[in-house]
């Protein structure tokens, strides 16, 4: 837990860890400044820069974040998510402490809640080591981003497959292999670009969804971060969740919003 705080004040935060229910504050650097309220965006405008015509993900003549801008909101972002993640695990903690005092009252319990307390704890360092691994991954990737959707990509050559169970793993009958694409790697997760559940499972074919074009590799705070982003409410989506209103759109409405939020995050270009 300690060197979770290390890290999170090395990139401009704060933690305070205390105690078995321990209470956690995060204190961010400043978020990136707002679109300016100007009617124009050019791209050779260097204070208020927009996206050249053409732009993927229908950001082409919008308003684009000056240089620097993005990977700070993608900063921000994981530095939120971990602070979400952190708090979820301190409070699991703290939901063991009835348990313990409930030994101390009752002397047949103690040696059995001594090691339920002990496998809790065990659990919440890993937890935390995970963290510290997941954080340092996904700080590092947004440091030396931003990408090109093709440095995502987990193949440079377009493969389709029925199913993202036969692009995890594979056939072993017809590909010789165990898997396919095996783990996405330590602190990373492979995101759908355009989402593979609720109704795009059916209303979109398998292999538009599962495929190397639209499955990438990123850090797992990134693709948390992206996930929370699908659960906003905007003004645009008439009172829904961004996922709920793209839920009814088109594939490449989806997949340019998918973009957009990635471009956001600090992710790709």
């Amino acid at each position: 837990m300690l060197k979770f705080a290390k890290i999170l004040h090395q990139n401009k935060g704060v933690a305070v860890l205390n105690g078995a229910a321990a209470t956690v504050f995060l204190v961010l650097g400043p978020l990136p400044a707002s679109a300016p309220d100007v009617s124009k965006a050019s791209p050779d405008d260097p204070v208020h820069p927009g996206w050249p015509a053409g732009t993927p993900g229908g950001l082409g003549g919008k308003f684009r974040p000056k240089d620097g801008s993005a990977r700070e909101a993608g900063e921000a972002a994981i530095n939120r998510v971990a602070l979400r993640r952190a708090i979820r695990t301190l409070l699991t903690q703290a939901l063991s402490l009835p348990l313990e005092v409930a030994a101390n009252v009752i002397p047949a319990l103690g040696e059995a809640a001594d090691v339920i307390m002990v496998g809790q704890l065990a659990a919440t360092f890993a937890e935390f080591r995970q963290l510290d691994v997941d954080t340092k991954v996904a700080l590092d990737f947004v440091a030396n981003g931003p990408y090109t959707l093709d440095d995502l990509r987990v193949s440079r050559a377009s493969e389709a497959f029925s199913s993202y169970d036969e692009f995890y793993k594979g056939s072993p009958v017809a590909e010789g292999l165990d898997k396919r694409f095996g783990p996405a790697g330590n602190g990373y997760e492979y995101h759908h670009i355009v989402e593979q559940g609720g109704p795009n499972a059916t209303a979109i074919a398998a292999g538009e969804l599962h495929n190397t074009e639209n499955i990438v590799r990123i850090p797992t705070l990134l693709h948390q971060a992206i996930n929370r982003e699908y659960g906003a409410i905007t003004s645009e989506t008439d009172g829904l969740t961004l996922r709920e209103w793209l839920r009814s759109q088109p594939f490449s409405v989806q997949r340019e919003k998918g973009v957009e939020i990635m471009r956001k995050l600090g992710i790709v270009r």
